[in-house]
């Protein structure tokens, strides 16, 4: 153990006297008593000074250092008191990071540093405290048109997988909704502009719908009638979206010259023998709009001839 000489003698070699030495105190002026051959009590050579004078400023910590403080401060519990000081303590100032862009490259790390980590039911359960009566920093406010096509361009090709799905509905189980046993007016503030929304997002996703090519493949009573037909030499539009009184409907096929739709219906999807309630409304308003229906059963496909197909077409006309 090192020996701190706290005393310290002179010898005067004219009188041969011995002379005390004054003592030595701290620099840093608290008037603590220190050995000679130091300048500062212990953890006074740092007062008065600011932090960014600290001689680690600007120096790298070393991955070793870093993971050390990281176990160092696991479990560490801040009391209310410290917290509140804390707080105090940065009242005012301007954050560091004001006006800065985090790099990629942090961005990468920060993202890699979080994967797989779940948050513990304490933990929520005090972030949710926390948040309490706080009001959104986004409250009021808009995003930016190009905001927003930033955002989608992000989103867009991601797949959130089975596991996120299966999150978010065990989140979501027993909440019921905010919206439930509500009312339109209740909801939005201004019902006519939601109205307006409403319609102009109906004829948006007609039009798109119009544009789709359904079904991406024919099935085989569907070939099988489209092969007669050009067996007979008759023109004909596969798929023709027709507008009905009610409906916007994609047809099987559109006999041209003798204004006929051909319908091929799958005994299973279409309800052999009574047909679905939306088939007969189709047919009503397809008849009484002038166009003549000819509807075939799935299993009367399968047994048919080409010249068995052109009796039944001879009888339409």
């Amino acid at each position: 153990m090192k020996k701190y000489i706290m005393d310290k003698f002179i010898t005067d070699l004219n009188t041969n006297q011995t002379i005390v030495v004054p003592p030595k105190f701290c620099e840093c002026g608290c008037g603590i008593r220190i050995p000679y051959d130091r300048k500062y009590s212990h953890g006074h050579n740092m007062v008065g000074k600011s932090r960014g004078s600290s001689p680690l400023k600007g120096r790298p910590l070393s991955e070793e250092h870093k993971i050390k403080l990281s176990i160092a401060a696991k479990g560490r519990l801040i009391s209310e008191e410290t917290k509140r000081k804390m707080s105090e303590v940065k009242k005012g100032k301007i954050s560091q990071m004001k006006g800065k862009h985090r790099t990629e490259e942090f961005k990468i790390k920060d993202r890699l540093g979080h994967i797989g980590k779940l948050h513990t039911d304490e933990h929520k359960r005090k972030i949710s405290e926390t948040l309490k009566g706080r009001i959104s920093p986004m409250k009021g406010m808009k995003h930016s048109i190009e905001t927003k096509e930033l955002m989608s361009k992000k989103h867009k090709g991601v797949i959130l997988g089975k596991e996120f799905g299966e999150r978010i509905s065990k989140a979501l189980k027993g909440r019921p909704s905010p919206r439930k046993g509500k009312k339109a007016e209740e909801i939005y503030k201004d019902i006519e502009a939601y109205r307006r929304h409403m319609e102009i997002g109906k004829i948006k996703i007609r039009e798109a719908r119009a544009k789709q090519i359904i079904p991406y493949r024919d099935t085989k009573i569907e070939v099988k009638i489209q092969t007669f037909l050009k067996e007979l030499n008759l023109s004909y539009v596969p798929h023709m979206m027709i507008y009905t009184k009610n409906f916007w409907h994609r047809c099987d096929a559109y006999v041209l010259g003798l204004n006929i739709v051909i319908e091929c219906d799958g005994d299973y999807f279409h309800k052999y023998p009574t047909g679905t309630d939306r088939d007969h409304i189709l047919t009503k308003e397809m008849t009484e709009a002038g166009v003549k229906v000819l509807r075939m059963w799935e299993k009367d496909i399968n047994k048919m001839t080409v010249d068995n197909f052109k009796n039944i077409l001879n009888e339409v006309k």
